[in-house]
């Protein structure tokens, strides 16, 4: 059984949503954050994980990320999300990685409010794929749900057996067959 409860953050108009939390616990080391739908549906898939191997963790999705950017002039500064935004939606979690649906340096720097004191890290296109479907795009692109658990458990220093099996473990280091990773779906 799955339950979801969903914190919409900073409504200042129904056109200013800053971010959405998917709230798993209030001491969450972790803060699993998607920019794009496809993107939240694989730290979805990873939050189960996560929740199923007891992480204490928070997931986020970000709708504007660019609202949690350093402003360059006041005008930006009165658009921008405070700080007390970023507390609340992310707390004092030690680590935080990001999947999003473009390449994910420009993302790092776009965020770089969020990633003060955290070890962080994105995932996003890397150039790869080219007619794949979906699944297997995030998957080349090394955006998918095993990606994220990797990169979660690495950012917080935990051996990647913790929240990946042997199987999904091989298949994220290119020696299994990506059937294992990409035929994750719901129940």
């Amino acid at each position: 059984m799955r339950t979801t409860v969903i914190e919409v953050g900073g409504m200042l108009s129904p056109l200013s949503d800053l971010a959405v939390q998917k709230r798993r616990s209030a001491d969450a080391r972790l803060v699993l954050s998607a920019i794009g739908a496809y993107q939240l549906l694989e730290a979805l898939k990873a939050a189960e994980r996560l929740s199923e191997r007891e992480i204490a963790h928070r997931l986020g999705y970000i709708l504007g990320p660019g609202r949690f950017r350093l402003p360059r002039t006041n005008r930006e500064l009165a658009h921008v999300a405070e700080t007390a935004t970023h507390q609340r939606l992310f707390g004092n979690a030690q680590a935080q990685p990001c999947l999003t649906h473009t390449r994910p340096e420009p993302v790092l720097g776009l965020i770089n409010p969020l990633r003060m004191s955290r070890a962080s890290a994105a995932l996003g296109y890397l150039g790869h794929g080219g007619t794949y479907d979906t699944a297997r795009l995030l998957f080349v692109n090394r955006c998918s749900w095993a990606h994220a658990l990797m990169q979660s458990a690495a950012l917080l220093r935990l051996d990647p057996q913790t929240v990946l099996s042997g199987a999904e473990l091989a298949v994220i280091r290119g020696d299994g067959d990506p059937a294992i990773v990409l035929r994750h779906q719901w129940a």
